[in-house]
């Protein structure tokens, strides 16, 4: 199975109705050990400490890659559908915000926060 992973979510790509939940990290880091992720990673300065923190690869196949929607307005990303993503977000210590391109060192995030969107109703039962 394949499951889609990545830093950040353009509202753009919500075309259709949507559930967002927070995921425990105990219960992100089991899906993750069971699937293939397929990342659309965007930002370098997060990459190097997320992938410490999670054990995992998050590096995208290629720079940057862009989501697009299929027919069904569900994400694609190099030609997989997905009826959910996973979206990590550092939580920084209060007061900073990352210049532009600046490497974000583990000492200047104090957490993560982990959404699920999911684009599929018969899924919304999986977290809880």
């Amino acid at each position: 199975m394949k499951t889609l992973v990545g830093n950040t979510w353009p509202m753009t790509l919500v075309r259709r109705d949507a559930m967002i939940e927070i995921v425990e990290e105990e219960i992100f880091e089991k899906i993750i050990m069971n699937v293939e992720i397929c990342s659309f990673w965007g930002h370098k300065n997060t990459l190097a400490t997320v992938n410490k923190k999670f054990g995992v690869d998050f590096t995208p196949q290629v720079e940057r890659p862009a989501v697009t929607l299929s027919e069904n307005k569900l994400p694609v990303l190099s030609g997989v559908e997905f009826k959910e993503a996973f979206i990590v977000n550092p939580t920084y210590v209060e007061g900073f915000r990352p210049q532009i391109g600046e490497e974000v060192g583990e000492e200047k995030i104090e957490g993560w926060v982990i959404l699920m969107i999911n684009f599929d109703e018969s899924l919304y039962y999986i977290i809880k």
